[in-house]
């Protein structure tokens, strides 16, 4: 569920909530149904400037909530930057056809995920919850088409992983290498 008010106003907010089940299927119970959610509140500086303020919510075992906070600065309508943690982001438009919107962009993220899993430990095989969390500073492309069809392609570096599990066999963490990433996406 997404709520925006109007953008153009001085004050505002914004709300996004998940419901997700996140399992690997073969371990499903109550902590595989995840709640995630981002509150925000906003106000317009100026014309070209929106100061955002807020928490978001990823309900995992070892990442619960974070502050949400930063600067949206367009300068030109072809031109954003987006000084947020936990996500920065700078955006180009790209030169494109005209029944679509195309930029190029260059961002970081607080990054990861949390699942319900079989785990097999030697001697026996028991349910655990296990979050992967790490910082992602990726290159990306993003698409807006008619209609408001939305696609993307990043390709970015993964790094300070880590695994931590909810039960403690046989350790709660485990340190993982850095590794790359391929994102793609579509939304309609």
């Amino acid at each position: 569920l997404d709520h925006t008010t109007d953008p153009c106003a001085s004050f505002g907010m914004e709300t996004d909530f998940t419901v997700g089940y996140y399992s690997d299927f073969n371990n499903g119970n109550s902590d595989s149904v995840r709640y995630t959610g981002v509150a925000l509140g906003w106000f317009r500086v100026n014309p070209t400037n929106v100061f955002k303020i807020g928490v978001e919510y990823f309900d995992r075992v070892g990442l619960k909530l974070l502050p949400a906070f930063g600067m949206f600065i367009q300068p030109t309508p072809d031109f954003q930057i987006d000084l947020y943690f936990p996500r920065p982001r700078v955006a180009q438009r790209i030169p494109s056809s005209c029944c679509r919107q195309l930029w190029g962009y260059v961002g970081a993220e607080v990054g990861g995920g949390s699942w319900t899993v079989d785990r097999n430990v030697g001697f026996g095989v028991f349910g655990d919850q296990v979050d992967i969390n790490d910082y992602r500073f990726f290159l990306g492309v993003e698409s807006v088409g008619q209609g408001g069809v939305y696609s993307f392609l990043e390709f970015g570096y993964v790094f300070n992983r880590d695994l931590i599990s909810r039960v403690q066999i046989p350790s709660r963490k485990l340190d993982l290498q850095d590794t790359v990433m391929l994102r793609m996406g579509v939304a309609f």
